[in-house]
């Protein structure tokens, strides 16, 4: 079993689109958009007024878009191979492999595993 501690949501946008996805998805959720963030500023986090943040934007390719899932875990190597006994598979990483591990679930879906940072308080969105 994988003890999953947090979970993000991620809404990938093209990037041509994205200030204007980044604008919209603050306009819906009542939060405020962080600083961009990343070697392009490809990053961003919706921050709640209250709780801990639990959604982030990323600018991605052309062409590509979606929603994907970072689940956090005390131990990302030994969450990605136990998700991969359970029949998902690793394709890849984002830098440090200890730190976010890219897998597909049986069912085709991508999603990370990433390390927990203590994030504890999640709230709705308005």
């Amino acid at each position: 079993m994988i003890d999953v501690r947090w979970t993000w949501a991620f809404l990938d946008t093209p990037r041509p689109l994205a200030d204007r996805s980044w604008a919209y998805w603050a306009l819906v959720t009542g939060w405020s958009v962080s600083a961009p963030r990343g070697e392009h500023g490809e990053f961003a986090t919706l921050v709640p007024t209250d709780g801990d943040p639990w959604v982030k934007v990323r600018a991605v390719g052309d062409g590509v878009g979606g929603i994907h899932l970072d689940l956090a875990v005390d131990d990302v190597r030994a969450a990605a191979d136990e998700a991969t006994r359970l029949g998902a598979r690793e394709i890849g990483t984002l830098g440090d492999p200890e730190i976010v591990v890219i897998m597909r679930s049986p069912g085709g879906l991508v999603f990370c595993l990433t390390t927990w940072q203590g994030d504890s308080v999640q709230v709705r969105a308005t």
